[in-house]
This record gives C-alpha cells, structure tokens and sequence, in this order.
C-alpha cells in the first residue's frame, strides 16, 4: 500500500474507532502511530486531518445531504468526512485526496463510484461549500440543553469559534525567557503568553532548549494564583502531560509526578527529557496508593467531559449521539 494511501486509511479507521465505540482519540492516535511506525510529519498530518474532520463535522453533514438523498451508512459517512474535509476545509490536493478515497472505498465496501462522483462534485463547487455556515440549532439536543443558559451573544459567538483550531498557549520556566522570546506573541502573565502565528511545535524558538511547554491558559490558571509553591513538596497524581507539575517544578517546588496510563507516562517522560527536569515518577492508580511521605500540595485535576474545551476536544461533539 502506497504511502499517502496507508496514511488515509489510518485516518479512515481512527475516525470510524472513535465514531462507532466512543473511544479516545488520544489512544487510538497512539496505538495506530505505534503500530506503523510513522514519521513526526506523517503523524502531524494524520493528527491534522482527524481534528480538523471531527471540528467539521456539521459542515460536512450539511454538505452531504445536498448531495446524496439517502443517508450514509458509517463506513461511507467516515470516508466522506474525512475526505470533504481535506478537500474544503484543508485545501488539500483533490486528485490525491479523490484517488485514495476511491481505493479506500474498495476495501470496506464502499461503492467506489459514489465516493469518485460525489466527491468530483464537491470540487466543482467547494468554493461556495466554504462559506456554509453551522448554527446553534444544528447542534445535538444533549448539548443545547447543557447550554441553555447561555445568551444570544454566548451562543452567537459559540457558533462563531467552536470548530477552529485553539490559539497555542506557551507556558515559560521564568519570566525572564518569555522576555526573551522570539516568536510573535501576546502575553497571558508573566510567564505565559498566546503565539499569533501557526507554527509547528518543533520549530518554535527554544523548543530544544526546553525554555517552555504547552498548557492550556485556563489550565495554567489555578498554580499560576498559588503563591510560595518553592522547596514544598508536592505530589501530582494525574500528571500527564505534565503542565501543573512543571509549573511547580520551576518555582522549585519538590514535585512527584504519578499517572495511571502508562502510554501517558511515555509523553510525561518526554517532556520531562525536553525541559531539562529529572522528577521522580510514579506509574500508580491513586485508589491503591499508600502515601508513605507527608505532602505539602497535592494537585489532582482528574480526567473529565471536557466540556468546556472543545475546541481542543473536538471529539466531544463527534462521539456523542444523543
């Protein structure tokens, strides 16, 4: 199987994972990227296009109920998310993006010449295809209830920013490395800031030098208005990715880090490995874990809905049916 052809079918079988058993999009994107062996680039795209088709995902449904009468049995429907997304939204290479999915379609019994024709028709038009637009009513009951409290101008605003892609926040070991940053940006505090410009991770300034690490500003918030955080000892038992713990690290804080998921603990280690860190890590289930040490802090931000972060969990809309 041809490369960008394999590529696209990953992309076709974590999406159709996720759509049909609610699972994770983190552990499928690791567990197919461990099984294939990828390149970073080759990741980077699968990662890129499987967001960006769950973000879009009630664009592309408006879109296929203009050109199909009947509705999408999953395979077809997966197959055709992915490729109307990389066609419109993504602006990819329509005769790659075409032949790949025709290919696709033989081997799970899709009718091929659905996938070519309708596609063909997509491109003819895509320009208009862009500009259409999802409103609040388009989405699931279970999350309009959620959000009924919210005014018209909330709710206008939702539908304004819910499916595009989160500004990256940088969070910095010290206020003097943010002073010194490169990069185009807009300051969140004095050691944290938003980048202006969509960058490759790995080609940011001072990604080697381990001067800062990814974090969410709301999920910077709480350690960042915690004073006098230096020589306590401090235990985080969700750690991965690890942002909170190396928010308490650098203000020299004594910092275990625990994580269930073992999978997680290979990223926490590579973090940890970048920013120059050597914490002590423990691979536990809190239920069963006997403190023996006293702790100063314990930080505990355990898995949720995430409900307010879609649009970095575009898989929240995706997976839920009712």
């Amino acid at each position: 199987m041809k490369k960008g052809l394999k590529i696209r079918f990953v992309i076709f079988e974590i999406l159709l994972e996720i759509y049909k058993h609610n699972t994770s999009f983190e552990n499928i994107f690791n567990s197919q990227c461990s099984l294939n062996n990828f390149s970073k680039r080759d990741k980077s795209l699968i990662n890129n296009v499987c967001l960006n088709s769950m973000r879009y995902k009630f664009h592309v449904d408006k879109i296929i109920k203009k050109y199909l009468k009947k509705k999408s049995k999953k395979n077809q429907y997966i197959l055709l998310l992915s490729a109307i997304t990389q066609i419109v939204f993504l602006d990819f290479k329509e005769y790659a993006v075409i032949d790949n999915s025709v290919e696709i379609a033989k081997k799970i019994n899709v009718y091929p010449g659905l996938i070519n024709a309708v596609l063909k028709k997509i491109c003819a038009e895509k320009i208009k295809l862009k500009k259409i637009m999802v409103f609040f009513k388009d989405f699931p009951v279970w999350f309009k209830k959620y959000a009924d409290n919210l005014d018209i101008r909330k709710k206008i605003q939702f539908e304004e920013n819910y499916y595009k892609t989160p500004s990256l926040h940088l969070v910095f070991k010290s206020a003097e490395l943010l002073k010194n940053f490169k990069e185009k940006h807009i300051s969140s505090s004095s050691r944290s800031a938003f980048l202006t410009e969509t960058k490759k991770i790995e080609l940011i300034s001072n990604y080697k030098k381990g001067d800062w690490w990814v974090q969410d500003f709301s999920s910077m918030l709480p350690l960042h208005l915690i004073p006098g955080l230096k020589n306590k000892n401090i235990i985080d038992l969700c750690s991965a990715p690890g942002g909170k713990a190396f928010q308490a690290i650098s203000q020299g804080g004594n910092v275990t880090l625990n994580d269930k998921n073992k999978k997680r603990i290979i990223v926490l280690k590579e973090n940890l490995r970048r920013l120059n860190f050597n914490n002590h890590i423990l691979n536990k289930d809190i239920l069963n874990l006997s403190f023996k040490n006293k702790y100063d802090f314990i930080i505990l931000d355990a898995p949720c809905s995430a409900i307010g972060t879609i649009r970095r969990n575009p898989e929240i809309f995706y997976k839920n049916k009712t």
